[in-house]
């Protein structure tokens, strides 16, 4: 059916002048009848069957495949592919128009388990051998593949496609892009590409042979290179330095004759129909085989004769990420309140993803301890959109986890690698489940409903409106193929996370602009508790001249120093200095750009970045600190600015208002306007009355011992059968030793009712049925969406 579809496409062609070859690498089954069955479709007699009398590999097929072809173009395709009728038009018209260029690289839909799209990214060598950028089906120039000598044919067992684009950017040839979707890949469980994937020995054997076949390019990359290598995950960053490389190369052929391609070890599991299914690698030498569910007795939050449990023993973290790997507000945060509440008596323990980092992505949980908190990294690849709402290997290793490890609650910080699949298990093991909403991940696919221009969305008010931002962050133009595409996955997005909220016992947001646009989307109940930190002794202020501003913090896109030094780059300004620190994560470019625009200014200067200790001195140095962020929740830097007596500039941005009040300990500016942010530095500048008058207006900050407390007792209360109230902020004081009660007694359940009010919830043991297909967008509906994105802006 897959190879019919596959011919099909070939003949719906808008050009003739083409010939097929199928090409039957030694099946022994009714392939060969099936080809010459399907070569009959054309009454032109353009296909043709080659019929190879033992199976040689993907590699050595379509090596055989070009010898016996006539074109001076070629196109590879596999058995359940499919091309769009114009694809031959427009890339044969592409290649005319561009000389310099060795094959066309058009736009890719997958589709089948998952739909994906595949946008483009930036060209070069190094982002080659980390990771293949192209798929085998571009047309390429006859020329490319003869001088090139075909496929690697050692290459049995995969990934010979990437070994090619390898040798084909070595030898200085080039790509040209074209913007159009014309190629569609299908993707399933029993697919060649997914079957490797899943099978991590097998994949990184193929790598390993990759980094084989040219151990000059990759011995030639510097250190930095390596780093970023390793942080792709792909082909592992250790493989390349020199002293491994020759280990390897020595043993190449013995490692490479002698390993089977499939082995139980593998961590395989063969289920019932023949179905192959990768199996979650056990969390620990003692942990049961895969799919063996025995293991997982879930823990209640009473006990079996129904009393109530006084006081948590064991609580587990959910982050997004931690310290080390990633110092920000939330992590900062995550890991205070846990050492707090580990002084009160609670043992906490933390559980993060790590994506980017020296860890081999095998699903494998690795245990450490960091300052005093045991912490657990699920080391994992990278997602793709639909892994990234729910991940089914996170799922399995996570029922397998809480199996073995006994926690009285969970608390959750941040979902992102992770997907929302650690809630599920957690719900079906019977544990109570807070959430932290330090983020908008839940509602916005770019975390802080910032626009890939730079400006601020008023939130996901159409499926159509959150499909074009999608499109845009990848670089893919709206054509109808694309567009049903992410409009769907908006769609399942949605209506996922709708279910994932209403599982979820008490959703805590630190500031009531969360809370309340949680609500104006329908994820209501949201309680405002902020964020706590820690005591700091001040510094008293220093003599100097001239004035200073202070920018200390993350330097991304949403923070929005790039507004900062373009306010700062003005003769009015030119007597004061602006003092940066910090650090660049994830955003490489961006930092660059903007660090290289302050440098051109004489009165700005970047120091790199600073510990939290650090902190007191930093703040005595500057006379007023400037948050200008895109979009802000509850910022770290504001708390700290007030803790060392530092009035703020900031922008009047998400909850960024609840903590600045204007003229009273700060001024605020239009968020993204460069002029009004200029307005208030100059205010700053012009009268140091004026900081010393709001200086005076600092309020008290919640320290985290409070926010400890709160939390200690809206746990209690969840686990006692009560329905937790976060309190007053008026009474903190009196809950500083963690005894507060924050709710009454509910007889009728020992949990929140769910608060969700757009889709009603389905059990976690159903939650498969979310994903069931919702079927093609039409016509009508999307002109219906575009009509209302466009009424609300």
């Amino acid at each position: 059916e897959g190879l019919e579809k596959t011919v099909r496409s070939v003949l719906a062609q808008t050009v003739s002048g083409w010939e097929m070859l199928l090409v039957d690498d030694g099946s022994s089954d009714d392939t060969g009848r099936q080809m010459r069955r399907l070569a009959g479709l054309d009454p032109h007699g353009r296909i043709r069957v080659l019929e190879l009398p033992r199976n040689l590999g993907r590699a050595a097929a379509r090596n055989r495949g070009v010898d016996e072809s006539r074109g001076r173009f070629l196109l590879m395709l596999d058995s359940d592919d499919t091309i769009a009728p114009r694809f031959l038009e427009r890339s044969r018209e592409r290649l005319a128009a561009s000389p310099a260029a060795a094959w066309i690289q058009p736009l890719t839909l997958q589709y089948g388990e998952v739909n994906r799209l595949y946008g483009y990214e930036p060209f070069s060598l190094e982002v080659q051998l980390s990771r293949n950028l192209f798929n085998i089906t571009m047309l390429m120039r006859r020329e490319v593949w003869e001088e090139l000598g075909g496929m690697l044919e050692t290459m049995r067992e995969g990934l010979e496609d990437w070994e090619f684009w390898i040798r084909a950017t070595l030898a200085g040839f080039r790509p040209e892009p074209l913007p159009e979707v014309l190629f569609f890949y299908h993707r399933s469980e029993t697919g060649v590409s997914h079957s490797i994937n899943t099978v991590r020995d097998h994949d990184l054997r193929c790598k390993l042979q990759i980094v084989l076949a040219h151990p000059e390019a990759y011995r030639a990359l510097d250190r930095g290179a390596i780093d970023s290598l390793a942080q792709q995950r792909e082909i592992p960053g250790s493989l390349v330095l020199t002293d491994r490389l020759a280990e390897l190369e020595a043993s190449a052929p013995r490692r490479f004759a002698v390993e089977p391609s499939h082995r139980p070890e593998d961590g395989m599991e063969r289920a019932e129909g023949g179905e192959v299914r990768a199996a979650a690698p056990p969390c620990s030498p003692g942990a049961g085989k895969p799919g063996d569910q025995s293991h997982q007795t879930a823990v209640p939050a009473t006990s079996p004769a129904g009393h109530p449990q006084a006081s948590p023993r064991k609580v587990l973290f959910i982050c997004h990420d931690f310290p080390p790997h990633r110092v920000a507000g939330a992590q900062l945060y995550a890991l205070k309140l846990a050492k707090q509440l580990k002084s009160r008596g609670v043992e906490v323990e933390v559980i993060f993803p790590v994506v980017r980092g020296d860890l081999e992505p095998d699903y494998r949980i690795h245990t450490s301890i960091y300052e005093g908190i045991v912490v657990h990294k699920l080391a994992k690849d990278d997602n793709y959109e639909h892994e990234k709402v729910f991940n089914v290997r996170v799922e399995q290793v996570f029922d397998r986890f809480l199996g073995e490890h006994h926690f009285d609650l969970v608390h959750i910080h941040g979902f992102g690698q992770l997907s929302t699949a650690p809630l599920f298990s957690a719900k079906r093991h019977g544990l109570p489940v807070v959430m932290t909403l330090h983020d908008f991940w839940l509602i916005c696919d770019r975390w802080h409903l910032v626009q890939p221009d730079g400006s601020i969305c008023n939130g996901p008010e159409s499926y159509h409106k959150c499909a074009d931002c999608y499109l845009r962050t990848l670089g893919l133009p709206p054509d109808p193929a694309v567009l049903n595409t992410a409009l769907d996955y908006k769609r399942k997005r949605r209506e996922m996370f709708q279910r994932a909220f209403a599982q979820i016992d008490l959703a805590l947001a630190p500031s009531e602009y969360f809370r309340d646009l949680f609500a104006e989307y329908g994820l209501t109940g949201v309680q405002y508790l902020p964020c706590g930190s820690e005591p700091m002794n001040p510094l008293p202020k220093e003599k100097h001249e001239p004035f200073v501003f202070g920018f200390f913090g993350q330097i991304i896109q949403r923070k929005g120093l790039d507004l900062l030094v373009k306010a700062f780059d003005h003769p009015a300004l030119a007597g004061a200095r602006l003092v940066i620190r910090g650090k660049t994560v994830d955003e490489e470019e961006y930092g660059e750009r903007v660090i290289a625009a302050a440098g051109r200014l004489p009165n700005v200067e970047f120091r790199g970045e600073y510990t939290p200790g650090e902190l007191p001195r930093l703040y005595a140095g500057v006379d007023i600190a400037v948050v200008p962020s895109r979009m802000d929740n509850h910022p770290l830097t504001v708390l700290e600015a007030f803790l060392n007596r530092t009035p703020v500039i900031a922008a009047d941005t998400g909850g960024i208002p609840e903590m600045v009040r204007h003229g009273v300990n700060g001024l605020l500016f239009r968020a993204g306007s460069v002029e009004d942010l200029r307005e208030q530095l100059l205010r700053a500048f012009r009268d140091r009355g004026t900081v010393e008058r709001l200086s005076a207006g600092i309020p008290a900050v919640p320290t985290i011992e409070e926010i400890a407390g709160v939390t200690l007792g809206l746990y209690r209360d969840l686990l006692g059968g009560r329905r937790p109230v976060v309190p007053g902020f008026a009474h903190l004081a009196a809950g500083a030793e963690g005894e507060i009660s924050t709710g009454a007694t509910v007889d009728d359940k020992a949990v929140p009712e769910s608060r969700i009010g757009i889709v009603s919830p389905l059990p976690p043991e159903n939650i498969e049925l979310a994903w069931q297909p919702l079927g093609d967008v039409t016509e009508g509906e999307t002109r219906e969406a575009a009509a209302e994105a466009g009424g609300r802006g």
